[in-house]
């Protein structure tokens, strides 16, 4: 099927238009995001090490020296007001649906607000949270949302990214977002996934993101921040032993 747009104008001469995207609506059955198999894709049992698997960003020591903090007389209240909030917040999102793009900016393409994509930074401020507070609720809802975004078929900020024929050369931040949240969520919560879900946030990182990300065109500073994204993709997929790092 093809769509012919017709422009017309009073004044005569050649002109010249430009408009940004075009939306078009398909009347149908809406998409459905897949049902994740927590039962498959989780470790069986509640977590008995409150470590990193891959240590890409917090050794053992490191999470000691913030676990002391923590009890300090002058940090105890702001910690436990930090818990309860993130621990609140949880609670709204527990049972999500997957969507079917990773949104870098809600907003993009006139989407409103209503469709925020914040569950996944608060999912690592739960893993790293549950780490250093040996909280194993906290965990596994970090580990949940971490298969939830591996689920997600575009990491992508929407349809005209992928669809057949475009020209769209936006930059990928979505890609790069994807992997930097992906690579954490699988080292912070290596010890909540099974052997499945760990595999399946790796094949995330490598097609989903990376592929991409090694594609993408990078200007201005945009090459200092996909270079965060790379790195903590490739690093992740070496230190899982679950694939290699892509060339």
């Amino acid at each position: 099927q093809k769509i012919r747009t017709r422009f017309t104008t009073e004044v005569p001469g050649s002109k010249d238009l430009n408009f940004r995207w075009l939306m078009v609506r398909r009347d149908g059955v809406p998409w459905v995001g897949p049902t994740p198999d927590y039962d498959r894709l989780l470790a069986p049992n509640e977590s008995q090490e409150f470590t990193p698997g891959l240590n890409l960003v917090l050794s053992e020591g490191e999470l000691e020296r913030l676990r002391a903090m923590t009890v300090r007389a002058d940090r105890q209240e702001i910690w436990q007001a930090e818990l309860n909030e993130i621990r609140t917040s949880t609670e709204s999102i527990m049972d999500a649906t997957v969507p079917r793009y990773s949104l870098y900016v809600p907003t993009r393409y006139g989407r409103s607000g209503e469709e925020p994509r914040r569950e996944f930074d608060l999912a690592l401020r739960a893993a790293l949270a549950g780490l250093v507070a040996r909280d194993d609720d906290l965990m596994r809802f970090a580990a949940r949302q971490a298969i939830r975004l591996a689920l997600i078929e575009f990491w992508k900020e929407g349809f005209v990214s992928h669809f057949r024929g475009s020209d769209w050369g936006h930059s990928a931040f979505a890609e790069n977002q994807g992997n930097i949240r992906s690579a954490l969520l699988l080292d912070f919560c290596w010890h909540c996934l099974s052997p499945d879900g760990r595999a399946l946030i790796a094949q995330a990182i490598r097609e989903k993101g990376l592929v991409n990300l090694q594609c993408s065109e990078a200007v201005a500073n945009q090459g200092v921040r996909f270079h965060r994204g790379l790195l903590l993709g490739q690093l992740a997929l070496s230190q899982a032993g679950l694939g290699k790092p892509m060339s």
